[in-house]
């Protein structure tokens, strides 16, 4: 479940200037079933509860756009209630705010976010603040590079938790209006607050230090948007530790896929593939694995029936499978959710 929370920012100008304001709000509540509420790796042939959920999304954004500067935010707000497993009850909030100055084609920005979940053993807080350089040469092709400063605290496992500068580039090329191609690289220095596992082939063990981990991820997704909505990407991530046990190389697969059906019935179809691969065995934590269902760490697939009720109301069936090996002990994480939301927006 993700949430999205956006905040209106108000800039003062001079009158000589067009200033153009805009804000939206959205809301939906909804209930459903969820076959595995604990996010348990379990063995073969285990049994996990089966449990109702009850959830509620709000959103509020807003955006101001001058002639050579804009700011905006976005402020996200989750919640899942279960009717037995009152443990795994969770609340997520999201904030983002950003600005862009131009001057000509380039343009400097800056952007804040701020995540934090709260709830079922997977406490944390995610904070990053961005400096990025843009570039837009003609109407069809667009660059962005930037650096960041991250702090992650995993308040359920403080070891996990790290601080890391960051940096990256994308670039977008439209072929037309309806074809594009983009590609995206992005780099992370991590520092952990835990110490190194030894290698236990080597002897003597080295003295443990700090763990440092230097995360890399290059991706390329090509585009298409008409009558309907299209997208293949593939990504290659890899996480280098010098603690034993922690490095992780990973293809992704992404397939994106929505089109109008009979009825005024959307479709959406969200695939993720992640092909994993443990140099060194794996040590890492099944609840990093299992933060959030956004595709990141685990294979899953959504698919969204979306159906408007007037202009203002829309009502949304949602199904969701996500899957996930261990490969040291073969555990196997499997998940379904069924959903069904009541949504309003403005």
């Amino acid at each position: 479940m993700r949430a999205h929370l956006a905040c209106v920012v108000f800039v003062l100008a001079a009158p000589a200037y067009a200033i153009d304001l805009s804000g939206r709000v959205r809301g939906s509540v909804g209930v459903g079933i969820d076959s595995n509420p604990r996010r348990d790796f379990v063995s073969n042939n285990a049994v996990t509860p089966i449990d109702p959920v009850l959830q509620g999304l709000l959103n509020l954004g807003g955006a101001i756009q001058g002639e050579r500067a804009s700011a905006g935010g976005s402020y996200d707000l989750g919640a899942r209630k279960f009717f037995a497993l009152s443990s795994e009850d969770t609340v997520i909030q999201t904030l983002q705010l950003d600005g862009v100055v131009w001057a000509g084609r380039f343009g400097f920005g800056v952007v804040g976010r701020a995540r934090d979940r709260r709830g079922a053993q997977r406490e944390y807080s995610d904070l990053q603040a961005e400096v990025n350089l843009q570039f837009v040469p003609d109407n069809a092709l667009d660059f962005r590079i930037w650096g960041a400063a991250h702090r992650f605290i995993f308040w359920s496992g403080f070891q996990s938790s790290f601080y890391a500068p960051e940096g990256g580039l994308a670039a977008r090329y439209r072929f037309n209006k309806r074809h594009s191609l983009s590609v995206l690289g992005n780099f992370s220095f991590r520092t952990f607050n835990s110490m190194t596992i030894a290698d236990p082939d080597v002897m003597p063990p080295p003295e443990p230090v700090v763990r440092r981990d230097f995360f890399a991820l290059a991706s390329v997704a090509y585009w298409y948007r008409g009558p309907v909505v299209f997208s293949l990407s593939y990504g290659y991530m890899d996480s280098a530790s010098n603690s034993y046990g922690w490095s992780l190389r990973q293809h992704r697969v992404g397939l994106v896929f929505g089109a109008p059906l009979f009825w005024k019935l959307m479709v959406m179809l969200d695939v993720n593939l992640r092909f994993n691969d443990y140099p060194s065995g794996i040590f890492i934590d099944d609840r990093i694995l299992t933060l959030d269902e956004s595709g990141e760490n685990l294979s899953s697939g959504v698919l969204k029936l979306v159906r408007p009720l007037g202009e203002h109301m829309e009502i949304e069936a949602r199904y969701g499978f996500y899957y996930g090996r261990l490969p040291k002990n073969d555990f196997v994480y499997m998940r379904h959710v069924g959903t069904v939301h009541f949504g309003v927006h403005f």
